[in-house]
């Protein structure tokens, strides 16, 4: 997509977002309105004219136009990508994959090979990943055999939180996985807390530590931790990602 493309659907995207929101304050206000409106109706019709003198659309509780444009003001602010989508950016290509997986601690890793393609995606907010290779898995007989392994995933950053975040699924499963977490720039690596099913503890959900590591422009890497307890950590995925 052409850089002018890009400006004209964040723009598209960005107006989309204003105009939600003002739909959104609008249905509040009309609905407090006649919410107030009632109310009176209901007194008036009970004989009650203690308010009599109230004037007609001073509803307690709507909004005044200054709150509802610092309201729009947030909105927009909230939904315009920032400098951390910038770390989403540089994950963005085609990248060639070396795979890792190591079985136990202290054993050789078996390693395979694989592609990865990211793009941005919705206004330059999210990072779409498409990861394609073969993965060696166990074998009943206690072997390990080269697998089609196929998952998406998006990244994004989430500024109301303040925090990374990543959703991922693949063809291993019928679930998925989330992940949120924070980028430390002097150590160039993002890391995330991982829930998930794990097969270790008959499916049901534990966490697990993934890190980004930022080499270069042209270099990145990712690693999967299992959590062994008393604050140890194994490594038994790494994927190495070159241009």
């Amino acid at each position: 997509m052409s850089k002018i493309a890009k400006q004209k659907l964040a723009m598209i995207t960005r107006q989309l977002v204003v105009l939600s929101a003002a739909v959104a304050l609008t249905a509040f206000a009309t609905t407090v309105v006649v919410s107030n409106a009632d109310h009176h109706k209901d007194k008036h019709d009970h004989g009650d004219h203690a308010h009599a003198d109230h004037k007609h659309g001073d509803a307690p509780g709507m909004p005044s136009p200054e709150e509802m444009a610092k309201m729009m003001e947030m909105v927009v602010k909230m939904g315009t990508p920032g400098a951390e989508h910038e770390l989403l950016k540089s994950m963005s290509g085609t990248w060639k994959a070396t795979c890792k997986a190591y079985h136990a601690p202290g054993m050789e890793p078996d390693v395979s090979k694989g592609t990865t393609r990211n793009e941005m995606t919705l206004g330059d907010r999210f990072a779409h990943q498409h990861f394609k290779g073969m993965m060696k898995m166990p074998t009943a007989d206690g072997g390990h055999e080269d697998t089609d392994f196929e998952g998406v995933g998006v990244m994004g950053y989430d500024k109301i939180k303040k925090q990374y975040f990543t959703l991922w699924m693949d063809n291993f499963g019928t679930t998925y996985y989330t992940a949120t977490g924070q980028y430390d720039a002097a150590k160039k690596e993002l890391t995330m807390i991982a829930v998930g099913p794990d097969p270790m503890k008959g499916m049901q959900d534990s966490e697990s530590k993934w890190v980004w590591r930022f080499d270069s422009k042209n270099k990145y890497s990712f690693e999967m931790h299992m959590d062994m307890g008393g604050g140890n950590w194994f490594k038994h995925m790494e994927i190495i990602y070159e241009k």
